[in-house]
């Protein structure tokens, strides 16, 4: 029982190392950096990089590998009109909903995000 709780307290010592190391990664990285490929933007300078984005003809395509999920809730209070893509993939292959209705569902999400020009999210949670 001791050798478990030494081993229990030993892994949440590492990850609790892992999590101070990220968050000072992070903290380092408050400034947005537009060069390359692959840009890397805090969610303060989201605003900024996404007409950066536009501007440059481009479609973006946003990595969260933050366990706080900050960009999903930088979408939460964005014009955005969100598309779970996860969920319909499961809905359809393991709830037996067809294809055509989801089709029809995203055509109208679709219509909704550019009708009010909102940003279209869709959303692969852990998916992709």
């Amino acid at each position: 029982v001791e050798q478990a709780q030494a081993q229990a307290q030993q892994k949440a010592s590492v990850a609790a190392d892992a999590q101070a190391e990220a968050s000072q990664a992070a903290a380092a990285d408050d400034e947005p950096k537009y060069e390359g490929a692959l840009w890397r933007v805090p969610v303060t300078a989201m605003d900024e990089a996404m007409g950066k984005a536009r501007e440059a003809g481009k479609t973006p395509l946003l990595l969260d590998p933050t366990e706080q999920k900050v960009t999903d809730k930088y979408f939460l209070y964005a014009p955005a009109t969100v598309v779970e893509a996860k969920k319909m993939v499961v809905d359809i292959r393991m709830g037996g909903g067809k294809i055509e209705d989801a089709r029809e569902q995203l055509r109208g999400e679709l219509v909704h995000a550019m009708r009010y020009g909102h940003y279209l999210v869709v959303r692969m949670a852990n998916s992709a």
